[in-house]
């Protein structure tokens, strides 16, 4: 442009052809030093004046969307000094945004589903596009439907946050890219003891009633029942990943727990070891003896217990158990 000629800019919404706009479009100018603009025909045109050398960008806004067109005004640095370069408004390019509601994932068979699966949603413009997803990883399985997604646990991941999801948003041949953080899949793999509290609390025992109390058998008298008081020594678990992670630290507070006692009735003539516990992650376990032999006037006995502790259905904890009327012993 030479000093005080005058061009006239324009753009059409590419997207919205052929309609008609209620609001109305404002051009400005980058440095009005250098050419000025003005808004004309109800906005969809911009006329430039030049006013002195130098380079404007000059910027069309409204109609939700935002056009730029750079010109050159008459200036020794400029490439081609007698004219403008370019022509016309920009194109609009598409937007995506991914939001996906869960980080952490586990593995196994559990009570909590939801601990195991995630959704991820989009927001993208303009519309009318179309969505691609994947996935980085095996740890997870991807089930998408248009602009939005689900996934679950697959697999253990390698590394912690190793799992991405993708989406790729295309328009008009122009494409733009959301992704997830990073993703773990968590598999319980041990307990880490948090407490254990000898006799910490106590429940009634009902038994048969000793048939000689004080003569130190443990011969029952048939078609009766005694209560006694009997302590109870509680230990708590947290389930821990192989990062060392505990699982309510990472959103993963829904473990279903399950154990396995084989028992030994040692000097005891009737039941057994009794073990008892709580899911979830933190979890109580107790132990205990209800035994005829440990009423008042009993001998009194002792009886030797393996445990396997399952977390989702995985082994994590094998326990030796000592029980006596008592007390009980645990090692680990």
């Amino acid at each position: 442009m030479a000093k005080g000629s005058t061009n006239q800019l324009s753009f059409t919404d590419k997207w919205n052809t052929g309609s008609q706009f209620s609001t109305t479009g404002t051009w400005t100018s980058s440095q009005t030093s250098v050419a000025t603009v003005s808004s004309t025909n109800n906005g969809y045109n911009g006329l430039v004046t030049g006013v002195s050398p130098g380079t404007a960008n000059f910027t069309a806004s409204g109609f939700g969307n935002v056009y730029i067109s750079s010109y050159c005004n008459y200036d020794p640095s400029c490439p081609y000094n007698s004219s403008f370069q370019g022509s016309g408004g920009g194109s609009v390019k598409p937007t995506v945004t991914l939001s996906c509601d869960t980080t952490h994932l586990t593995l196994g068979t559990t009570d909590f589903p939801g601990t195991k699966s995630g959704s991820c949603t989009t927001t993208s413009s303009p519309p009318g596009g179309t969505f691609g997803w994947t996935v980085n990883t095996s740890a997870v399985t991807l089930s998408a439907n248009g602009n939005s997604a689900t996934y679950s646990s697959n697999a253990e991941s390698s590394t912690q946050g190793d799992t991405v999801v993708k989406v790729t948003y295309t328009v008009n041949s122009q494409s733009a890219s959301g992704s997830s953080q990073g993703i773990t899949v968590h598999k319980p793999t041990s307990l880490k003891t948090v407490s254990t509290v000898p006799n910490d609390h106590t429940t009634t025992c009902t038994v048969p009633c000793l048939l000689n109390p004080g003569k130190g058998t443990c011969t029952i008298k048939a078609g009766t029942s005694c209560n006694y008081t009997e302590p109870i020594t509680r230990r708590r678990y947290s389930v821990v990943d192989k990062w060392g992670n505990l699982f309510q630290n990472v959103q993963l507070s829904g473990v279903t727990i399950t154990e396995s006692v084989t028992a030994s009735q040692g000097s005891c003539g009737g039941n057994k070891v009794e073990t008892g516990r709580t899911g979830g992650s933190p979890f109580y376990d107790d132990f205990g003896k209800c035994d005829s032999c440990c009423e008042a006037g009993g001998p009194g006995c002792t009886s030797t217990a393996t445990q396997t502790l399952y977390a989702n259905g995985f082994s994590v904890r094998n326990e030796n158990i000592t029980v006596t009327c008592t007390s009980a012993t645990l090692n680990p």
